[in-house]
């Protein structure tokens, strides 16, 4: 079960598929996602048709992964472990992500969690993010370049706090240099730690 979107890559592992006899199925090929409208999808595929399917997870890239993940399930239960399209809906609707666009409530404002960490990932959050003034706090991991990562939330930014990460965090100063590198145009500030930040 195989959700490559890039066109290259997936020509590249079907024939590699196909000359190992390995079989695959592949999102936007053989697997079919539809739309359901806010909160669900449906799913076509020689594995088994669903409809209605929930999905609690926020972001549009999470209605791909989950069905993938519902497609994987599909064909784990075609190899007898008893998973059939009725058990989909409640295993999805029981995921829970923390850390992936978790919306919670912090001193009377909104605050989105996410651990994107790598162009891709912000590129989903950005497109995740709600309209209005977005204020991000960043912190970013070794070995990870802050600059690619800002620049696909920049355009979406009103405001920037950068701060060191918790886990193997790169100084605050990898964050600001490659804040001027890009020229950004918005009010930004740093602080050293997390806990700090959020106050």
């Amino acid at each position: 079960v195989i959700g490559v979107t890039q066109p290259e890559l997936r020509r590249g592992l079907r024939c590699l598929l196909e000359r190992r006899g390995v079989p695959s199925l592949f999102l936007d090929g053989e697997l079919r996602l539809a739309d359901e409208g806010p909160g669900h999808f449906g799913l076509r595929s020689p594995l088994g048709d669903a409809r209605g399917l929930p999905l609690p997870l926020a972001g549009d890239h999470q209605r791909r992964n989950a069905a993938l993940a519902a497609s994987a399930a599909l064909w784990l239960g075609r190899r007898g472990l008893g998973i059939g399209p009725q058990h989909l809906g409640p295993g999805l609707a029981a995921v829970q992500w923390p850390g992936r666009l978790e919306l919670r409530a912090w001193k009377g404002a909104s605050l989105l969690l996410d651990a994107a960490h790598n162009p891709g990932a912000a590129r989903a959050l950005a497109a995740s993010l709600p309209t209005g003034p977005i204020h991000l706090l960043v912190g970013t991991s070794d070995p990870h370049d802050p600059g690619p990562f800002l620049d696909e939330l920049l355009p979406r930014l009103s405001r920037l706090t950068a701060t060191r990460a918790a886990h193997r965090g790169l100084p605050v100063t990898a964050i600001e240099d490659a804040l001027r590198d890009r020229g950004a145009d918005l009010p930004i500030s740093s602080v050293p730690a997390v806990p700090a930040a959020l106050e």
